[in-house]
């Protein structure tokens, strides 16, 4: 995903504004209803910010458009900083299709979604002086992706990815002329097409000109139709765009600038937002930082988790279903036993991890029931596990860990016909339909009580077994670790946990927090 750079020194950042709000600041937030205070404090700074630098007098009504996608709403996202009147010539979007507004930008569902800026190149632009600019942070490829495009006439203007290269076409799309290339197979970023002259054409990429040339002419005209955002011709974007920018053409040095202040407009927006602490120490672990909506998503689940006393009670939690590999391994509670991928488990975004039997393929935890100074099992005697599986009912173990001979202690939950959590070899708990594909489950064991829960139904309660937990060996998701012989396992994790024995109206809640996080992060990245 996009990682915003670290502040840059050689632009000026306009100080933070209190009250009253920049004129054009405040025209916008009156047209759009923008009303909360960070998200008014980001744009009136980034608006100030091009006024000192000198750029926002290059952005002419009439010709140009800045769209900040601040707001979360479509009535939001619809206007024109520049000109945030309800008209068309101030080129309001018109939205069409399926459409996201997000913390994040405007995500397009790849099928039917797009926005008309109502602007024309032939009516509004200047041959020889645009620029086209946008921020995507998707990394969804293919090979036609021009989220900001128009066609028509002999002119295209475009800038876009196309078979490994972004390209900026302004105005012609033969290399030579009006095409430029930048080889890439990342797309995520904020890039830029600028054509300041008949003859001088540049692309930048965060604020750096990756490509350029003083002989790609612009040949042909202006194009007539009008620009699209998130399609081109038939094809439609899985993209998220944060930013969109339609102007004049810009010296690199002001173009280089100008990306600086979005980029830094863009992480001002998420700045000021009221995190979780343990949100921000969670998400300081990913090499890959999550995107906005993610990074909510993931703070709105710790929070809920705190609240209902839960988040203290549990030692290791895995939300296996992230944006990618590495993050998807870290343990929320904290920076101790995070998951390792052992023989290349198969990791999917939004899914989770998948193990496999043959190639023993697993993830090692580090955590070691009898070996936790930490740990939450109250003294040896009591333990809450949750998970949720896919895609297979033919597991042989979705976790579990194994030491000593056959009649000493196990921790492990077999599913093959029969669905039994043992705590040593001759002592388990029967659980119904623990197999059953896309369901929670909770189980408790102490010395007193046994119960589980699928999703929010008792499924299991009995009385009490003799057993302790005390497993000598490391716990192993999808899979088994015994006595130090790792298996892997055809079953896949989209999440688990270890911790203090649950009360069943705290199961109730785990289950209800984990599922709403599990329904809402496929709309996040």
């Amino acid at each position: 995903m996009f990682i915003f750079p670290p502040a840059i020194l050689d632009f000026k950042i306009a100080s933070q504004a209190s009250s009253p709000w920049d004129s054009d600041a405040q025209a916008f937030f009156n047209a759009a209803g923008i009303v909360n205070s960070y998200q008014q404090t980001a744009l009136n700074n980034f608006v100030t910010s091009l006024k000192s630098n000198n750029i926002w007098n290059q952005f002419v009504k009439g010709q140009t458009a800045i769209y900040p996608f601040v707001g979360d709403t479509s009535n939001a996202f619809a206007y024109n900083l520049i000109d945030p009147r309800d008209v068309s010539v101030a080129f309001k979007l018109q939205f069409n299709g399926s459409l996201g507004y997000t913390v994040d930008g405007l995500v397009g569902d790849g099928a039917t979604g797009y926005a008309n800026t109502q602007y024309q190149p032939s009516v509004f632009g200047t041959l020889g002086n645009t620029h086209l600019s946008f921020m995507n942070l998707n990394t969804s490829t293919n090979t036609n992706f021009f989220p900001v495009v128009t066609f028509g006439g002999t002119g295209t203007t475009t800038v876009g990815w196309n078979a490994n290269n972004m390209q900026s076409r302004l105005y012609n799309s033969t290399a030579g002329q009006g095409l430029l290339l930048y080889a890439t197979t990342n797309p995520v970023g904020f890039w830029m097409g600028n054509r300041n002259s008949s003859t001088y054409h540049s692309l930048l990429y965060d604020g750096a000109v990756v490509s350029s040339s003083t002989g790609t002419t612009n040949i042909g005209t202006l194009a007539t139709g009008p620009l699209y955002l998130l399609r081109s011709t038939a094809t439609y974007l899985p993209w998220t765009l944060s930013f969109v920018s339609i102007g004049l053409g810009m010296s690199d040095n002001d173009a280089s600038t100008y990306a600086k202040l979005v980029i830094q407009y863009r992480k001002d927006l998420d700045a000021a937002y009221p995190y979780q602490p343990e949100t921000l120490t969670l998400v300081s672990r990913y090499n890959n930082q999550p995107t906005i909506a993610l990074k909510r998503l993931i703070d709105t689940t710790i929070s809920s988790l705190k609240t209902a006393g839960i988040w203290n009670k549990l030692d290791v939690l895995y939300l296996f279903n992230m944006h990618d590999g590495q993050a998807a391994l870290q343990n929320w509670i904290s920076n101790n036993y995070n998951a390792t991928a052992v023989n290349a488990p198969t990791f999917t975004v939004k899914t989770g991890y998948l193990g496999a039997s043959s190639g023993a393929k697993h993830l090692r935890t580090g955590f070691i029931p009898n070996n936790v100074s930490t740990y939450d099992f109250l003294n040896n005697s009591a333990v809450h596990f949750n998970i949720y599986q896919y895609p297979t009912t033919t597991a042989t173990a979705p976790f579990g860990t194994i030491s000593g001979t056959a009649s000493n202690n196990y921790l492990t939950l077999y599913i093959n016909g029969v669905d039994r959590l043992y705590w040593n070899a001759n002592n388990y708990m029967a659980i119904n339909d623990v197999s059953t594909v896309g369901a929670y489950y909770s189980i408790d064991v102490s010395k007193g009580f046994h119960y589980a829960y699928q999703n929010d139904v008792s499924i299991m309660q009995s009385a009490a077994y003799s057993h302790t937990f005390d497993s000598s060996v490391e716990m192993v998701l999808c899979g088994l670790n015994s006595n130090g012989s790792y298996s892997g396992s055809n079953t896949g994790l989209r999440n688990w946990s270890i911790g203090q024995f649950l009360m069943w109206y705290e199961d109730a809640s785990l289950y209800r927090i984990l599922k709403y996080f599990d329904d809402n992060v496929g709309g996040t990245f």
